[in-house]
């Protein structure tokens, strides 16, 4: 070999799993005894390895064009390493293979403009028939281990790749010490506000929001208590009855939404962690008594009406029953006399069931509102005593709270002095390195454009 690689040049062969490489490593061994072939893809082949590689064969399979995760591993296996050789293996199993080709080569040259150069060779390194094919391979290898020039580019090559690492380790620490300012500054603003605000507004909400379901519950259930004893009421004949089941119900609606407050204060206790009060004593709502009994001018004019409606229908009945038969004048009296008689007590007696009813639907209606007034009334008192009473509760706790809340802050405070002290230095030493590293790296990347400078860049001589 040439004086550039007098000593044992080292081949790096690498490439996504089944793409080839443990098969095109082998043949390289078995044609190139002089070169150190290194399987990438076995952990226990590179166990030995002396130096970096002096070229680096990177093997995908004709199978399918290179993927992102492909490409990513293709800039990390040729990080430090300027002599790259492109392989596509498996060729003699896939006829698509030149389309694979021309993809693989555009998608190479757009991860990395490094690539754009790489040369693509082919290769069936274990075919099904036949002898393995990898003379291109091989020529391909044996040119770049030739290069007089290919110590110095793959020299570059690793001054780029550690001073690249070094700027971005600078940066990132820089970065990393800034974002822990940030987010100590975050943590520590939620830690003072969650814990010096007022215990009573996390209590309110959730006790506002229960009031406003309870007593929208308890009109809905009053509006349907409502139609539903009017309805009754409209079709009653005995009043008693109508009188026992408007107390009853209102007492069952009474207890039912007293029942609900208690299932929904359970849940609020629940929520927020905290125990009932005793429930307080409530005041019995008094329905009254509807006023049935007709007033008397009432009557009066009830049965005048009455009256005149029966005499006017009994003289009808009569005078009918006489033009029959001239004979039956007396009969046709007395025919004429029952009839009126029974309209004027049927007529009362109608007019005096409409009156009850009546009065029975605007008692109904004043009960309903009594006791929605009550449920709002128990509602509300309820509420407020359980809130009352886990606010009570809380404020007791507070000065604890704040004991701790001080200590987490002061803690939070000494984490975020350091940072920023550990911010400001990485800072600074970015400051003081930056421009030194950043015309180094680009020293180094003009050298590498060169084909062949007369002085050295990396030391400037």
């Amino acid at each position: 070999m040439t004086a550039g690689t007098a000593m044992t040049a080292v081949v790096h062969v690498a490439g996504p799993p089944r793409a080839g490489v443990s098969s095109v490593a082998a043949c390289l061994r078995d044609r190139m005894p002089a070169v150190m072939v290194v399987d990438t893809a076995d952990p226990a082949g590179t166990r030995d390895v002396p130096r970096v590689a002096d070229v680096v064969v990177f093997v995908v399979s004709a199978v399918a064009p290179v993927t992102e995760s492909d490409c990513a591993l293709a800039v990390s296996a040729c990080r430090s390493t300027d002599a790259v050789i492109a392989v596509l293996a498996k060729i003699d199993d896939h006829r698509d293979w030149r389309g694979v080709l021309a993809t693989n080569r555009q998608r190479l040259a757009d991860c990395a403009a490094r690539f754009a150069s790489v040369c693509w060779v082919t290769a069936a390194a274990a075919p099904r028939l036949g002898e393995p094919e990898v003379a291109d391979v091989v020529a391909a290898l044996t040119a770049a281990l030739s290069d007089p020039d290919l110590a110095r580019r793959n020299t570059l090559r690793r001054w780029e790749a550690l001073l690249d690492a070094v700027l971005t380790a600078v940066r990132d620490a820089d970065a990393g010490h800034l974002a822990r300012v940030s987010t100590l500054r975050v943590d520590r603003d939620a830690l003072v506000r969650n814990h010096l605000r007022p215990g009573a507004a996390s209590v309110r909400h959730p006790v506002q929001r229960a009031r406003l379901e309870l007593a929208s519950a308890a009109r809905q259930r009053c509006a349907a208590l409502r139609t539903e004893l009017l309805d009754a009421a409209a079709e009653t004949t005995v009043v008693a009855e109508i009188d026992e089941r408007v107390r009853r119900r209102c007492g069952e609606v009474l207890a039912e939404v007293d029942e609900r407050v208690s299932v929904r204060l359970d849940d609020l206790a629940s929520e927020l962690g905290a125990s009932l009060p005793e429930p307080s004593a409530v005041a019995e709502v008094c329905l009254g008594d509807p006023p049935l009994r007709q007033r008397r001018l009432e009557s009066r004019v009830t049965t005048v009406l009455g009256a005149g409606f029966g005499f006017g229908a009994g003289l009808v009945v009569a005078r009918w029953v006489t033009g029959l038969a001239p004979g039956l004048t007396v009969a046709g009296a007395l025919v004429g006399a029952a009839v009126g008689l029974a309209l004027t007590l049927w007529v009362v007696a109608a007019r005096a069931l409409l009156y009850r009813r009546a009065v029975l639907a605007q008692w109904i209606a004043e009960a309903t509102v009594a006791i929605r007034a009550a449920l709002d009334e128990r509602i509300a008192s309820r509420l407020l005593a359980f809130e009352a009473a886990v606010t009570t509760a809380r404020s007791a706790s507070v000065p604890a709270q704040r004991a701790g809340m001080a200590e987490r802050v002061a803690e939070c405070d000494a984490l975020l002095r350091g940072h920023v002290l550990a911010a400001r230095r990485a800072q600074g030493f970015r400051e003081a390195c930056e421009p030194g590293l950043a015309r180094a790296l680009s020293a180094v990347r003009d050298g590498l454009r060169e084909p062949n400078p007369a002085r050295t860049l990396v030391t400037d001589r």
